[in-house]
């Protein structure tokens, strides 16, 4: 009887540790997908906000190439 309870603590470590790579393997496609959806895919949710939030910019002020000058002030 005492040999059945440590074999049954064995399968049971198996087991999560197979539970746990398994879950592994799922996340991380599953996170790889959403990281096409939301940044690198050209009609991504950040994407299609950025040219959105450019055309604003570019509306008002056609010349707005992006570029920044440095703004000294005087004391």
């Amino acid at each position: 009887m005492f040999m059945r309870i440590n074999n049954d603590k064995g399968q049971t470590t198996v087991e999560y540790i197979l539970l746990i790579a398994v879950v592994v393997v799922v996340m991380s496609s599953v996170f790889k997908r959403l990281e096409e959806l939301i940044i690198t895919d050209p009609n991504s949710l950040q994407n299609s906000f950025l040219s959105g939030f450019g055309g604003t910019i570019e509306g008002e002020n056609s010349g707005f190439q992006g570029r920044y000058e440095r703004f000294i002030v005087k004391r």
